[in-house]
């Protein structure tokens, strides 16, 4: 993936300021009304930005046009005449051109830009939606990876498409934008009776907001208005954009939780706001890591490369889980050779256990963040056997690409459940042959009724044959093999069950699949209760 943040996107454009828009400019069913002003259709907002709609190439392209191969250019392919006047313009744009160039430079930044190129022909809603982050990436409202890795059969997920009507309300009808996200009520109950579940609140004459947990509670979180919205901006709240790091594992256990209404109080309960300083632990974990809460939310430290982009408080959340691995970690093997240095049996292997002992607590002293241990397949534990003791090693001596022991560990592949249970999910399970003995099961726990939001959902694609690491399965449905999906089962307007499945690249797109495709597409489901 190309790394948009080393992009120079100092350029900015002047766009002119909105105006309501009419109500006959977008068809009914598109129409998105609050108070007394509506959204922009995709029309208005096109006029806004500069893009200069033929009329000519009003309809879409043909269902049967053959999908050209992922390693072929835009410019090499043949797009319609349509798709070459909107990678122009996208072109043409002061940030976006920017993105867009650097993306055409392998294959899977090509397949990014015709998914973008091709949604935005499509003239639908979604083109619409599209429409409006445009103008937002301009103006430095959200990050540019929000128009990336999009598929042909991809739709804007229906938080971040919430958080987008949220703002465009807000700043059509001159709304504190604070308050359409964290309104300050009377009491709880209003809370409950006006919010819905997962929606965080404020009542009037107390400090820390509240989240609806479900339809008759709710719970006080130990976070500010203020500090909530630097943690998790409007928008960036539902926006995962995975870094370099191999941990897209736990980002799309992340999106999972966050994007289930009724698990979303287990993010924000890590976050404990006490004057100036900020602690975060996980649930089940006993490290706590302490921050100046007046960083957020610019860039924190060292937060960069190895971290997801986006919302400061997915940074620190990974931040939190990889250090809460390291020093777990770092205890086992502590006790490990305390217990070898007493109990060996045998003059000569007890002096081995001691020496080793005393080297490991030196450089325990010296850098801490620089040890490094083996983690077995089943789970993070310290590689060791009675002849040897415990084997670690220096970071430095093994991989240059991170900066920190933790950054190691949670950086270098994993498995969801690992996530899950740092997060308080105990009933937790892994299933495979989802389209044989498992399909009926699966289908169950996704679609019936009585389970609507009691589970969190992941899927992994195993590797295919030739495609290395990080392969592409299926361009249409934007499915990379060895990789992590969030997976969100909906009903859609007629009737379907569907899975809306997002990829850590990109949560702010779902690929809006059938259980039989996705059966086909993935090896496994991860199942949490929560």
């Amino acid at each position: 993936m190309v790394d948009i943040s080393k992009i120079n996107t100092n350029n900015k454009i002047n766009l002119p300021p909105k105006t309501q828009a009419k109500a006959e400019t977008k068809a009914p069913e598109q129409l998105s009304s609050s108070g007394n002003g509506v959204y922009p259709s995709g029309d208005l907002l096109r006029s806004m930005v500069g893009v200069q709609q033929n009329q000519s190439a009003k309809s879409k392209t043909s269902q049967n046009q053959q999908t050209q191969p992922s390693h072929i250019s835009l410019n090499q392919s043949i797009p319609t005449k349509k798709e070459e006047e909107i990678n122009k313009y996208l072109h043409s744009l002061p940030l976006v051109g920017k993105v867009i160039s650097a993306f055409e430079q392998d294959k899977e930044g090509i397949s990014a830009v015709k998914g973008l190129v091709g949604a935005m022909a499509n003239d639908d809603v979604e083109t619409s939606n599209i429409e409006m982050l445009l103008e937002l990436v301009e103006e430095r409202k959200v990050r540019p990876d929000a128009l990336l890795y999009l598929c042909n059969q991809g739709i804007m997920s229906d938080e971040f498409e919430s958080d987008l009507d949220l703002i465009y309300d807000a700043h059509i009808n001159n709304k504190d934008l604070k308050e359409a996200f964290v309104p300050t009520l009377q009491s709880t109950e209003e809370g409950i009776q006006n919010r819905n579940v997962g929606d965080v609140f404020g009542v009037e004459g107390e400090d820390k907001i509240y989240i609806k947990t479900s339809e008759n509670d709710t719970k006080q979180l130990d976070l500010s208005q203020k500090t909530y919205l630097r943690l998790f901006p409007p928008l960036e709240r539902f926006a995962i954009y995975q870094g370099d790091a191999g941990n897209c594992y736990m980002l799309s256990t992340l999106d999972a939780i966050n994007s289930n209404p009724e698990t979303r109080e287990k993010l924000l309960s890590c976050f404990h706001e006490d004057g100036e300083t900020l602690n975060v632990s996980l649930p089940n974990s006993d490290y706590t890591f302490t921050m100046n809460k007046n960083k957020l939310p610019t860039e924190i430290k060292d937060f960069r490369e190895q971290y997801s982009m986006g919302a400061a408080g997915f940074k620190i959340l990974e931040h939190v889980y990889g250090q809460d691995v390291q020093q777990g970690l770092l205890k086992e093997a502590h006790e490990i050779l305390q217990d070898q240095s007493q109990n060996a049996k045998g003059f000569f292997k007890k002096r081995m256990f001691t020496k080793q002992l005393k080297q490991f607590e030196k450089d325990l002293a010296k850098n801490p963040d620089n040890i490094i241990f083996d983690r077995t397949i089943q789970g993070q534990k310290v590689s060791w056997n009675d002849s040897i003791g415990v084997e670690w090693s220096k970071l430095d001596e093994t991989s240059g690409r991170f900066k920190r022991a933790a950054d190691y560990y949670r950086g270098r592949g994993g498995h969801e459940e690992w996530v899950m249970e740092k997060f308080g999910f105990k009933k937790i399970d892994k299933m495979f042959d989802l389209d044989t003995k498992n399909s009926k099961t699966a289908q169950e726990l996704l679609f019936a009724p009585e389970n609507k939001n009691k589970y969190i959902f992941t899927a992994f694609s195993a590797e295919g044959k030739n495609l290395g690491t990080e392969g592409l399965l299926d361009e249409d449905y934007g499915v990379y093999t060895k990789h992590s999906f969030s997976v969100k089962p909906k009903i859609d307007k007629n009737g379907n069950k569907v899975l809306h499945v997002s990829n850590p690249w990109n949560s702010t797109q779902s690929s809006v699949i059938s259980y039989e495709k996705f059966s086909e597409l993935f090896t496994g489901l991860i199942v949490a209760e929560k």
